[in-house]
């Protein structure tokens, strides 16, 4: 497990009985980032972390602790950082607009470029052929692996925060400052909205089996398959350093996503591979989280 923050420091920790210590005992310190760090991501084969932030910086790192290399990456801060899932590319995403795709070794392939503003996050398709970034301009867009840019999917209301495939590399969902979620088609097709502005339509919860639970003077529920419930639940994992640290937020905007963690954190919701989880970002006006990346 790997987790860094605002004191620009990197801590590596044991979480299983390999390293023939007790779980959570402290592995390594990586220092390096002369800024506060937003993301940080173990490569596929798990042999390598690069982690990125204030400073623009990629580093990349050895799991002993060494510093592999350091990449002069964008020109403003790098809010997400994402490996395909075929292990062969590395994206970044960054307040400057752009994402940047890059080689194992370091080597930049090209720039997607294309928002009118930051962009939030950055994330690969099952098959590793698309690429959805999401930005602060309140678009979700899709590129092909090349760099072409296909598609723009609109209608969030405010910027958006994260996004994420379903199994099928067809099916995506968007997570938004707005209060709701989004289900695109890749087409472009907006297949649901989930959720609302935060009153009292607001998304509560979501439990496998039984519908997406909202709060309020009705209690209502819709027709999901599984794998889309469990996104919803993934979509507040995702916005929750946000949720819980972001000084510009009201108290009911803090309560997006009440009743929805303790299900995540008791296995209910089936999504418990907290390596595979995004890691949070900070808002454009570079209010970070206290602890930015786990």
């Amino acid at each position: 497990l790997a987790s860094a923050g605002n004191d620009r420091i990197i801590k590596l920790w044991g979480i299983d009985d390999k390293y023939g210590q007790d779980k959570g005992v402290l592995l390594n310190t990586l220092n390096g980032h002369i800024a506060k760090i937003y993301t940080i991501r173990f490569s596929q084969d798990g042999q390598m972390l690069a982690s990125a932030g204030e400073d623009k910086t990629i580093k990349r790192w050895h799991l002993d602790g060494s510093l592999i290399d350091t990449i002069p990456a964008h020109s403003l801060k790098i809010v997400c950082l994402r490996f395909s899932g075929d292990g062969e590319i590395m994206a970044s995403a960054s307040a400057d607009k752009t994402v940047k795709l890059w080689s194992l070794d370091g080597k930049l392939i090209t720039t997607l470029q294309g928002h009118q503003a930051g962009v939030r996050g950055v994330v690969f398709s099952p098959d590793s052929q698309i690429i959805a970034s999401v930005s602060a301009d309140r678009t979700v867009k899709l590129w092909t692996r090349d760099g072409k840019e296909f598609k723009t999917l609109k209608g969030h209301l405010a910027p958006v925060c994260n996004a994420c495939f379903l199994a099928d590399g067809e099916t995506l969902v968007s997570v938004s400052e707005d209060g709701t979620a989004k289900i695109w088609n890749i087409d472009g097709t907006e297949i649901k909205t989930v959720g609302g502005p935060i009153n009292d339509s607001t998304v509560l919860g979501v439990k496998p089996g039984q519908g997406i639970v909202t709060r309020g003077s009705h209690t209502t529920t819709s027709d999901l398959s599984s794998d889309l419930k469990d996104l919803l639940v993934k979509g507040c994992y995702w916005i929750r350093d946000y949720l819980n640290h972001n000084p510009t937020l009201s108290e009911s905007d803090r309560k997006l996503c009440d009743g929805v963690l303790p299900e995540l954190l008791n296995g209910e919701s089936g999504i418990g591979n907290r390596e595979s989880e995004p890691t949070p970002f900070p808002s454009q006006e570079g209010n970070g989280s206290r602890e930015s990346g786990v």
